[in-house]
């Protein structure tokens, strides 16, 4: 059962201007081109962090990876494809990031899918949402 404040969440004690700086930092955050994601990597950015935005669409992350420089200022950005839904797509994106990075400090797992239809499948045929939210992040 669910408390009071699982269903009521009390008012935030902090804000993201209370992030510290972040200048060295590299961090992935997955469905960074649109809503909660989008907001976090603009947040990121703020902070002075190295951003890779991972998503499926280049035309879409191009388009946010555009606006988050134009609202931050900060070209510390980049597009890294990425398909949770297709395990080869996860294994090419390990490797592209690795190819540039040494280290990774921090993983935002926000990408996913809730509610897909029961036939759709991930490239590999697992159910969708099982195969993206759990195999996939």
């Amino acid at each position: 059962m669910a408390t009071i404040n699982e269903v009521f969440p009390p008012k935030p004690t902090w804000s993201v201007d209370e992030i510290p700086d972040l200048t060295g930092q590299v961090i992935i955050v997955t469905g960074g081109n649109t809503g909660l994601g989008k907001l976090t990597v603009e947040a990121l950015l703020n902070h002075n962090a190295k951003v890779y935005l991972a998503a499926r669409s280049q035309s879409k992350a191009s388009e946010a990876i555009q606006d988050l420089f134009n609202k931050t200022g900060n070209k510390a950005i980049s597009w890294l494809k990425l398909d949770l839904a297709d395990l080869q797509s996860i294994k090419a994106a390990v490797t592209e990031f690795t190819s540039k990075e040494n280290h990774l400090h921090v993983l935002f797992n926000n990408a996913g899918v809730m509610l897909p239809d029961i036939k759709d499948l991930t490239a590999q045929g697992y159910d969708l949402q099982f195969g993206t939210n759990v195999l996939g992040e």
